[in-house]
């Protein structure tokens, strides 16, 4: 007698594709590497760099005195401190650090997608590696000794430990007491590395109280629903049941100000983690509060948000190495195609009806707008502002041109019916026409910052 073998639940061409996917990441993240340690000592420190080495050669106590005094928080340079005993003060050591955490920063933004975005297109992780491997800003200040890629790390690790918590993207959230750590861990790190780390945890809270707020609402529908359609013989549906149908796994959590049970401890978990982040935060808060209001502007009378959004959108496309003349043509190419992204997220969400799509999106446009909104609102009257203070919500900006790519590049190369001929004529177009216009820029700054001296950096070392 034959008996019939089961079936195999794993689907292979999915395992082809985490395989593929997972190669490419590992491919990017050495090309990071490689990006990043060529050239790394070619130009010479400029002043901020020398100011990092110097107050990184004294004791722990003067360098919390001096960063009390300074615009910056004392993290990086307690790294650096120890990093200089292990490896010397050359130029080559003393970047590697930075160096470090930005080829780090590579897998994490890839990670990131993916638990955001893997299952709707799972080619867009590997290319969100692929982004931030290349780019040109990222590769520019791995090769900075200042904190900017630490803090870049540390706020793209708490938020994949936030995402991870609510359980976005997955078939439920991670309940385990681990990434509550890990959240609290990277963003109060993050904020004594830079004083701007502090509007990430802004948006994640924003997120958090919206997310209440559309539970409550859609509570008191269902309830309301519930009362007119349903007997008082029928056994009533409770709310949850209604939220788990409807599949929005997002929410794990019930708002309430009851006893806590199995539906609300979540919710007070992570208003626990937030109020860790500011109480862990409250001993330098007054430093910062203080230096706000003391430091010399960049720019005289007021800044204008056209600046701030100019110079920062130009910052993400071209880095500090673009030709001027056709910068901010990068800035307005790339910018369209982030709102292109955003749109295929906002379709997607639309045509899955997936609540874990759109916390997705709005999570991921809280992280990029509230940024700008809180740095201009704090440097309207007092503008010391540079592009650089918002580089916390380039990881944001550049997953949603991975799914830009992503989306095109899936639709170009998915059989079609013979109904849907433009389709397949017009998406290969797009998909080329949007790789083009990244890596005709990206080419051009990256040649710039390895070749050409007038764009690198002040030359400190003729002047000695």
């Amino acid at each position: 007698m034959i008996v019939a073998q089961p079936k195999s639940t794993a689907p292979p061409m999915r395992l082809k594709k985490s395989y593929f996917s997972l190669i490419a990441i590992y491919t990017f993240l050495l090309a990071a590497f490689f990006l990043r340690v060529y050239h790394l000592e070619t130009t010479s420190l400029w002043y901020d760099e020398a100011f990092s080495i110097y107050l990184s050669r004294l004791d722990l106590a003067t360098i919390t005195a001096r960063t009390a005094a300074d615009i910056h928080p004392p993290l990086y340079y307690y790294l650096l401190h120890f990093w200089l005993q292990l490896a010397g003060p050359g130029e080559f050591a003393v970047r590697y650090l930075s160096l470090f955490f930005g080829v780090l920063t590579v897998p994490l933004i890839a990670k990131l997608t993916d638990q955001l975005w893997g299952r709707r297109w799972p080619i867009a992780p590997p290319i969100a590696a692929w982004l931030a491997s290349l780019s040109p800003v990222y590769i520019w200040y791995s090769q900075e000794a200042r904190m900017y890629t630490l803090t870049i790390y540390l706020a793209t690790a708490g938020l994949y430990c936030f995402t991870k918590i609510l359980g976005m993207g997955a078939e439920k959230p991670s309940a385990g007491v681990t990434y509550y750590v890990l959240f609290v861990v990277a963003n109060a790190a993050a904020t004594y590395a830079h004083f701007y780390a502090l509007f990430v945890v802004a948006a994640e809270a924003l997120f958090v109280c919206g997310l209440w707020l559309v539970r409550i609402g859609l509570d008191k529908n269902v309830d309301t629903s519930d009362q007119k359609s349903i007997s008082n013989d029928t056994p009533k549906v409770h709310p949850l049941s209604f939220w788990e149908r409807a599949k929005v796994r997002i929410v794990p959590f019930k708002f309430s100000m009851t006893f806590p049970t199995k539906q609300n401890i979540n919710s007070l978990a992570l208003t626990g983690a937030f109020s860790a982040i500011i109480l862990a935060y409250l001993p330098w808060s007054g430093y910062a509060y203080t230096r706000l209001g003391t430091d010399t502007s960049y720019y005289q009378g007021t800044i204008d948000i056209w600046t701030i959004l100019s110079e920062t959108f130009t910052l993400f496309a071209t880095g500090h190495t673009g030709e001027p003349s056709s910068a901010i043509w990068g800035a307005i190419g790339f910018l369209t195609l982030a709102s292109a992204g955003l749109f295929a997220a906002v379709y997607s969400v639309r045509l899955k009806r997936s609540g874990s799509s759109a916390a997705s999106v709005g999570l991921l446009l809280l992280c990029i707008v509230i940024p700008i909104i809180l740095l201009y609102s704090i440097s309207y009257n007092r503008p010391k502002f540079h592009p650089r203070y918002l580089l916390l919500a380039s990881p944001p900006y550049f997953i949603f041109i991975a799914i830009c790519l992503a989306a095109t590049c899936q639709s170009a190369f998915t059989r079609t019916t013979a109904t849907n001929r433009r389709k397949r004529l017009l998406f290969p177009l797009l998909f080329f026409v949007a790789i083009l216009t990244v890596v005709t820029f990206w080419i051009r700054s990256l040649e710039n910052l390895y070749f050409d001296s007038t764009f690198g950096r002040d030359d400190w070392r003729a002047v000695s």
